[in-house]
């Protein structure tokens, strides 16, 4: 463990637990009662998607995402979410559900439902271009974000116990946080990102075994 990491327990499990500033965004299909994407357009209860910081569709027009505030909790964060959820489901159409899974819900032969999420022209052009290089169906996958950052009270305490410039050690935590998600990206894949399956029209290439994801396995 290194000086910084020593720090760190100098101040205690607790003040780790509050050192945080969180956000989530979560994102799903919404699908129709025959299991295909949705025909209904984003949910007129919720006003207009351009003015709506917190549900939007993201990259298409049947991908419902959710963005909580910023919160100082993964508490708070959880709590934000739950009332988000439940907002969207309450202005969903009838007969329209969100599909829980990562992989999108089956799809038509021609892939003739895909529509890009009309947000803005400056949004438009961006989906369009990200189509272009890499093919709409790269953008169906949907996912849990999270937004995690060491809040300005817990990095000047590490700060001042190190003796060392509060910038600096914002960058070292930000670093080390980045290279902790990468070095244990197969945990959190197993226990949130598992793809087994991929519904019809999809996936064309399919391995001949079963994987823990479709999305990440090699």
């Amino acid at each position: 463990m290194d000086d910084l990491g020593k720090y760190i327990l100098q101040l205690g499990v607790s003040n780790f637990a509050q050192g945080f500033t969180w956000g989530l965004e979560v994102e799903r299909h919404r699908i129709g009662a025959d299991g295909y994407l949705s025909a209904a357009p984003y949910p007129p209860m919720l006003g207009q998607q351009r003015a709506n910081p917190y549900i939007k569709n993201d990259y298409f027009n049947t991908q419902s995402e959710i963005i909580t505030p910023v919160a100082n909790s993964i508490g708070t964060a959880s709590h934000y979410l739950a009332a988000l959820d439940y907002t969207l489901r309450s202005a969903l159409a009838a007969d329209e559900y969100l599909w829980p899974f990562s992989l999108p819900p089956c799809l038509t032969a021609t892939h003739s439902e895909l529509g890009y999420a009309d947000i803005g022209p400056e949004k438009m052009a961006y989906y369009q271009e990200l189509g272009r290089r890499y093919g709409m169906e790269e953008g169906l996958p949907s996912g849990i974000h999270v937004n995690l950052a060491p809040n300005k009270k817990w990095t000047s305490a590490i700060a001042k116990a190190a003796r060392q410039d509060t910038r600096q050690v914002r960058d070292e935590l930000l670093l080390k946080q980045a290279i902790g998600f990468m070095q244990y990206r197969w945990l959190f894949t197993y226990l949130q990102g598992a793809s087994p399956v991929a519904e019809a029209n999809y996936l064309t290439d399919l391995p001949a075994q079963p994987v823990r994801s479709l999305r990440n396995s090699r």
